[in-house]
């Protein structure tokens, strides 16, 4: 198990197999009601979702992509935006 342990850093890429690593994130979404609906695209509110390390940790190291599914009545349902640390 040592010798597995010690293999795993920057030069090895990372991963090791039959090795599962639980981290803890928080997500969820508010919204901003314009107040009146926009007459340009007929938007009410402005939805903003986040996905964040509960420890306050740089999650680049496990996380490349998220993807968000939002209902079907929406066009291009699944949406996916690349991980950036943000402070």
């Amino acid at each position: 198990m040592f010798k597995r342990m010690a293999e795993f850093g920057p030069d090895s890429g990372g991963r090791v197999k039959g090795v599962t690593i639980v981290k803890p994130i928080v997500f969820g979404n508010f919204a901003r009601y314009f107040g009146k609906k926009i007459e340009d695209d007929g938007h009410t509110h402005q939805w903003t979702v986040y996905v964040k390390p509960y420890r306050n940790e740089d999650m680049s190291a496990y996380v490349k992509k998220i993807q968000f599914k939002l209902h079907e009545s929406y066009g291009n349902p699944l949406r996916g935006v690349g991980y950036e640390a943000s402070v």
